[in-house]
């Protein structure tokens, strides 16, 4: 599975919890969609980083 790959599926995520969030929801249930929107959002950032990493240090290869 490709970091591109990866990433593009974070990004999903991100989309599908922005959504919940728009919809009414008890506050203790917000605060969760948004801790677990952070953590995604950290998560596709790394992998993104890693990509970048990988293919500028791959770019003779």
């Amino acid at each position: 599975m490709s970091a591109g790959f990866v990433v593009a599926l974070a990004e999903g995520f991100e989309g599908t919890l922005e959504e919940v969030l728009s919809r009414t929801l008890s506050a203790e249930k917000r605060v969760a969609v948004v801790g677990l929107l952070s953590h995604v959002a950290a998560a596709r950032s790394a992998i993104a980083e890693l990509s970048e990493h990988s293919d500028r240090s791959c770019a003779g290869c």
